[in-house]
C-alpha cells in the first residue's frame, strides 16, 4: 500500500477551493501575488503540504489533523522566538490548523542525494541543541499552546496508561505486540520509573523535542539549517531527540550506528550542552534516554492514531509497537 494515503478532506474540491482562498487573501497581505497553480505534493493522513507560486518566489501551506492540534501555534510561536533556525511564518489560522510560511531552501536529505557532508549534519546537531537550550524559559508558555506534556516525572504514567490502550497496540493481532511481549512492558513499569529518576539526576533541563529530527525535517540555505515539521513536538527530555537523529544520520551515511561518523554527530550534539560529566557517565545518561526515546516515539504514534480513520489507521497501528518492542530490547542492556 502507498504511504500518500489521502485523509478524506485534504482531498476534498470545496475544501481545497478554501484552502486557496485563503492562501492567496493571506499572500496578499504580505504583498505576495499568487500567480500559477497551487499543487498539493505531499500528502499523509496526518497533514497535507501545497506549493504556492508567486511574484516573489514559492511559499508554503501546510494543515495539520486535529489530533495534532498545536502545530501550527506552536511553529508560529517559534518564528518568533527563534528566527532563522525555524520555519518564517507569514500567517497562520490555529482553530484550522493552516501555516502560510515563507521557502527556506532545500532539504538536508535532497542533498545528500547528490553528495554526503559529514560535517553538514554535525552543525545542524549542535545548532538544534542551541535552539533547545534557548527555549527552557519558554517551557510553560509552550505547553499553554497545547503542546504535549511528557516530562520525566509523568512519563511513568503515560507509558502505563500506553499499555492499557488496546486500541492502539491490538495485542496478538499480525505486526503489533505479543501477550508475551505487553506482559513483560508491563512489569517493566517500576523500571521506567527508575529509568526516569535516574535521567532526571544528570540535571538536563527539560524543553522543546521534535522527536522526528531526520534529514528530510530539515531545510538547508547556506550556512543556515532551519528544523521545521513540528507534528510530533512534546516538551520532554531534550535528549530524545537523538533516537531519530542518529538513526536517521545512520541511513543517509549508508553507515551502522556504532560507526566514528554517527558517533561525531553524538558527540556535536552533546558538545553544544558542555555537559560538566564523565564519558562514562555521558555513556549511561545517553543510553538511558535513548531507551526512554524509544517510549516517546511510541507516544508519538499513540496521539498521531488517534482519531484517525480506517483503512489508514490498520496501516499504520504497528508503530507504536515496534517501538515498545525497541525498548524491550534497550531496558534488556540497561539491566544487565
Amino acid at each position: 500500500m502507498s504511504q500518500e494515503i489521502v485523509q478524506p478532506c485534504w482531498a476534498n474540491a470545496e475544501w481545497l477551493a478554501e484552502v486557496r482562498e485563503w492562501v492567496t487573501e493571506q499572500a496578499a497581505q504580505v504583498n505576495r501575488e499568487v500567480i500559477g497553480a497551487i499543487t498539493q505534493p505531499h500528502v499523509r493522513p496526518w497533514s497535507t503540504v501545497m506549493r504556492v507560486p508567486t511574484d516573489s518566489g514559492i511559499l508554503w501551506f501546510k494543515a495539520t489533523s486535529p489530533t495534532l492540534p498545536h502545530e501550527s501555534a506552536v511553529t508560529e510561536a517559534l518564528s518568533r522566538w527563534a528566527p532563522g533556525r525555524t520555519p518564517h511564518v507569514l500567517s497562520f489560522q490555529p482553530k484550522r490548523n493552516w501555516l502560510l510560511m515563507a521557502d527556506e531552501g532545500v532539504t538536508l536529505r535532497s542533498i545528500y542525494q547528490v553528495e554526503i557532508d559529514h560535517n553538514q549534519i554535525c552543525k545542524v546537531a549542535e545548532g538544534y541543541a542551541a535552539l533547545q537550550k534557548s527555549l527552557v524559559p519558554r517551557t510553560d508558555a509552550i505547553l499553554a499552546l497545547g503542546v504535549p506534556d511528557c516530562r520525566l516525572a509523568i512519563l511513568p504514567g503515560q507509558y502505563a496508561a500506553l499499555l492499557d490502550n488496546s486500541y492502539i497496540l491490538r495485542v496478538g493481532e499480525e505486526d503489533c505486540l505479543s501477550e508475551s511481549e505487553n506482559s513483560r512492558l508491563c512489569d517493566l513499569t517500576p523500571f521506567v520509573e527508575t529509568l526516569c529518576s535516574e535521567l532526571a539526576a544528570f540535571g538536563i533541563p527539560e524543553t522543546l523535542q521534535h522527536d522526528d529530527l531526520h534529514s528530510n525535517n530539515i531545510l538547508v540555505r547556506g550556512d543556515e539549517s532551519i528544523v521545521f515539521d513540528w507534528g510530533d513536538f512534546s516538551i520532554s527530555h531534550p535528549f530524545y531527540s537523538l533516537v531519530v537523529l542518529l538513526r536517521g544520520a545512520a541511513r543517509d551515511f549508508d553507515m551502522p550506528e556504532d560507526s566514528p561518523e554517527v558517533a561525531r554527530v553524538r558527540e556535536a550534539y552533546l558538545a553544544a550542552w558542555d555537559l560538566p560529566l564523565t564519558h562514562i557517565e555521558t555513556d549511561r545518561m545517553c543510553a538511558v534516554s535513548d531507551a526512554l526515546g524509544r517510549i516517546s516515539r511510541a507516544l508519538t504514534w499513540q496521539r498521531v492514531l488517534r482519531g484517525m480513520s480506517e483503512p489508514h489507521s490498520s496501516y499504520y497501528v504497528s508503530a507504536p509497537s515496534g517501538w515498545l518492542q525497541e525498548f524491550l530490547e534497550a531496558a534488556q542492556a540497561l539491566r544487565q
